[in-house]
């Protein structure tokens, strides 16, 4: 069983995993962009997966930016409805990671087989 991988799938790899690492932290910084949100709204997001995850484990990777997305949003424009619009926007970020983080990890492991066989 000595099998060898060519440079271009340890370098694929390599590229894939950290693509797949930033997807969360890119996902949100788009979709809080694309809904109007400031530089600091995208910090609240990246400060609140972090936290979130720290005081609530898995479930906080959800509920953490949601929660400093609003009040960081609410803080700066005392406007409910668009910070709701855009601490939502941190759910869809969290889905459309998912499902790019599924797909590349799946292309992953099918590349993988190929270069088994």
């Amino acid at each position: 069983t000595d099998v060898s991988y060519s440079p271009y799938f340890w370098t694929g790899a390599v590229l894939i995993t950290v693509i797949i690492f930033l997807a969360d932290y890119l996902a949100n910084a788009y979709f809080i962009k694309k809904q109007g949100g400031s530089n600091r709204t995208i910090m609240a997001a990246v400060i609140g997966m972090v936290v979130g995850t720290i005081f609530l484990g898995p479930l906080g990777f959800i509920i953490g930016p949601f929660l400093l997305i609003f009040i960081a949003e609410y803080w700066q424009s005392r406007n409910k409805t668009n910070s709701f619009k855009l601490a939502l926007s941190s759910i869809f970020a969290f889905v459309a990671s998912t499902a790019s983080r599924l797909g590349m990890q799946l292309f992953l492991m099918i590349w993988f087989f190929i270069e088994i066989y």
